[in-house]
């Protein structure tokens, strides 16, 4: 993907391995230079936030659910969000009382992995319920169905 689409910034989901087990010829190859991963201890990261040489990214702010970095573009600051919410209604509470103190955050990128016993799903309507909670707390936000 990176080869391909050469993004600026990339947010990965559930990679689910130490930050230190993947060699640095590998970050090379796919011209990564940069990395930060969520704060989950003593559980592995599982959201981590990747890009290259040729942007400046600053971690201002890491959770179990969300990294927070800033950009700065011509003396303008803006934040970018990277969201792997809970699929729990109060820890997702916490999730917005942390973005909230970020006021220029423009986009909060999201996965909807819902993943659950099967106990937990008794609504076809579960997913949705989570989608529009991420959506009533920002309406400009990027949503990524995958």
């Amino acid at each position: 993907m990176c080869h391909i689409n050469k993004p600026s910034l990339t947010f990965i989901a559930q990679l689910m391995v130490p930050h230190d087990s993947i060699s640095i010829w590998f970050w090379r190859d796919i011209n990564v230079t940069h990395f930060c991963v969520n704060k989950r201890k003593p559980l592995i990261p599982n959201l981590w936030a990747v890009w290259g040489p040729d942007t400046i990214f600053t971690l201002i702010f890491a959770s179990t659910q969300c990294l927070v970095l800033e950009h700065v573009c011509k003396g303008t600051e803006d934040y970018i969000a990277g969201v792997y919410a809970s699929t729990s209604y109060l820890l997702r509470r916490q999730l917005w009382a942390d973005l909230t103190r970020f006021q220029n955050t423009y986009a909060a990128l999201l996965s909807a992995n819902l993943v659950g016993m099967n106990h937990q799903f008794h609504s076809l309507s579960i997913e949705s319920t989570y989608i529009d909670d991420y959506i009533d707390f920002n309406p400009y936000i990027i949503y990524n169905r995958n």
